[in-house]
């Protein structure tokens, strides 16, 4: 994206794809909101890269990341996917900030990839910044395998408000019921279980 022959890179790409046959592009890395402009979209409309991938991590990318899916829906690119750190060492990262990040870019009708922050020597996933807590960790995780597919936040509005609220503490306020909710359920699965045990060991 920086390179200062970027034009030069895409028309080699260009040519390299339709000597090879190659129909479509995936980049599976975000590309930098901060660097693209409309000539640089307009570009890499050429390529026919599905899904477009960029990145929403920290507040340097906030009001380039919207303009960016402004400008790459102008030019075709229906499938864009945002990649959104979190849980991370960065002092903006909040679960509000988080909440502000994925309605921005559902609001303008992109899909959202959550992404949890794990440093290299706590791969285990037990890190918890001091900005989040193991409820809000635990309950996000769960929104994203029961009310989406693939762990991306999908498109639809209303669904989105359902689930996370309008506003950042109602998003907060949302995962903490739905920890509750699931404490609720391992207990009473573990109850049933026990149950099942007892029964069993009536009949031995």
């Amino acid at each position: 994206m920086a390179s200062p022959n970027f034009e030069k890179d895409i028309d080699i790409l260009l040519n390299f794809i339709n000597n090879a046959g190659i129909t479509q592009i995936d980049f599976n890395q975000g590309l930098d909101c901060r660097l693209l402009d409309e000539q640089k979209i307009k570009l890499i409309s050429k390529l026919n890269i599905k899904p477009l991938r960029l990145a929403f991590d920290n507040h340097s990318e906030d009001t380039h990341i919207q303009e960016s899916i402004k400008l790459a829906q102008k030019y075709g690119f229906n499938d864009i996917r945002v990649y959104v750190l979190y849980n991370s060492e960065d002092n903006n990262d909040t679960p509000e900030y988080f909440y502000y990040r994925i309605n921005e870019i559902n609001r303008l009708g992109a899909l959202s990839y959550p992404m949890r922050f794990r440093p290299i020597d706590k791969l285990n996933g037990q890190y918890i910044s001091d900005k989040w807590d193991k409820k809000l960790l635990r309950a996000l995780k769960l929104s994203l395998m029961f009310y989406y597919s693939k762990g991306m936040v999908r498109r639809n509005r209303m669904a989105f408000k359902q689930i996370y609220g309008q506003t950042p503490e109602e998003f907060k306020n949302k995962l903490y019921e739905i920890f509750e909710k699931d404490k609720i359920r391992e207990k009473e699965a573990k109850k049933k279980k026990s149950d099942s045990i007892f029964s069993l060991e009536l009949f031995k």
